[in-house]
């Protein structure tokens, strides 16, 4: 991409740094895989600093000190929090506003709330300079709410997450001890009720497919769940796998079943990375999904476990034509980067 050169800010990135549930950081989860991409493609141009935050109203207090003592010392021009949005986060970052007058404060919306009155009347009180939003509605919302908005949906590393062949995708299912002659269903994401994964048992009632579930290890795994899902005969992996995007190339079908709106973040990485390696995807109306994705050439809306098990059937017979891939080149991290880049620009000129 040819773009002009952006001068260079210092940008400070507040988010979920933690290492809770695996003794070490990582990026299996929606948003701690977005703020890490987002700062890959920024640190390419501009100089910055990374903060750990938490949502827990009592570490946000224990620690205010030591991250207003951070940022004092970096002196940014922009502030972002990407973790929102939360009530305490939005007044985390009314307070980092009034210690830090001259920095612009961005906070990202990734992950949908249902919002009380109070949190509603307090909002334009507690605003940033901007909201970025993943869907029409979260936009209209914020809106609503005397909020400036930008709508910015989630990337995907295109050159890690590429097409395979048939011979490729047998020696990973040998590898990872799957059979090769069964169709292979996948879903990536936490092991958790809020994302209907108990639906996922009734196509293994019509179906004869192998179905996986690439669990979460940054968020903790309902066991009742997690036992139930074994019991009916669906693979499970809760380690971190480091190489998921062979888990992708292995899988014949990509399924996102998730209806609670605060299940996941609103376009959720997974169905873009399944896209970007050219599946087929199965999902529900979830989040911005339908605001920037048609259903067409092997993407499909379900509405239900009945529609679910035909649309699978369909989807997996010979030949069927899949053109996924096309539909996400346009969101590679390298463009939202870019995109994110301009924004802050703007936010600086309109002092």
């Amino acid at each position: 991409m040819k773009t002009k050169k952006l001068p260079n800010l210092k940008i400070c990135i507040l988010s979920d740094y933690s290492n809770k549930y695996t003794g070490k950081y990582v990026t299996d989860e929606g948003i701690r895989k977005t703020a890490h991409s987002i700062w890959q493609e920024l640190s390419n141009q501009n100089t910055l600093v990374q903060i750990h935050i938490s949502d827990s109203k009592l570490k946000f207090l224990n620690n205010l000190f030591k991250i207003y003592n951070q940022i004092r010392i970096f002196k940014p021009e922009i502030i972002h929090i990407i973790p929102g949005p939360t009530l305490s986060l939005f007044f985390l970052n009314k307070i980092l506003k009034i210690l830090n007058p001259k920095a612009k404060m961005v906070m990202s919306a990734p992950r949908p709330q249902t919002f009380s009155k109070l949190f509603k009347f307090l909002i334009p009180i507690l605003k940033p300079d901007m909201i970025l939003t993943q869907s029409s509605n979260a936009t209209k919302t914020f809106q609503n709410l005397g909020c400036n908005v930008e709508f910015l949906p989630s990337g995907v590393n295109l050159n890690r997450f590429v097409p395979t062949n048939e011979i490729n995708k047998k020696k990973l299912k040998k590898k990872f001890n799957f059979d090769e002659k069964k169709p292979l269903l996948l879903h990536v994401g936490s092991i958790r009720k809020i994302r209907n994964l108990e639906s996922l048992i009734e196509i293994k009632k019509h179906i004869d497919i192998e179905i996986l579930i690439v669990g979460s290890t940054s968020l903790p795994i309902e066991k009742n769940l997690l036992d139930s899902l074994i019991e009916n005969n669906l693979r499970i992996m809760t380690n971190y796998v480091e190489s998921i995007e062979e888990i992708y190339s292995m899988a014949d079908c990509y399924i996102f079943p998730v209806t609670i709106n605060h299940g996941a973040i609103e376009i959720p990485l997974s169905i873009i990375e399944a896209m970007s390696c050219n599946l087929p995807i199965l999902t529900t109306r979830f989040g911005g999904v339908p605001d920037i994705f048609n259903e067409k050439d092997g993407l499909f809306y379900i509405e239900s476990n009945e529609e679910m098990v035909k649309c699978l059937k369909n989807v997996l017979k010979p030949n069927f034509q899949v053109n996924t891939r096309k539909h996400v080149l346009q969101y590679s991290w390298e463009n939202i980067g870019f995109k994110l880049n301009h924004i802050y620009n703007e936010l600086i000129k309109n002092k």
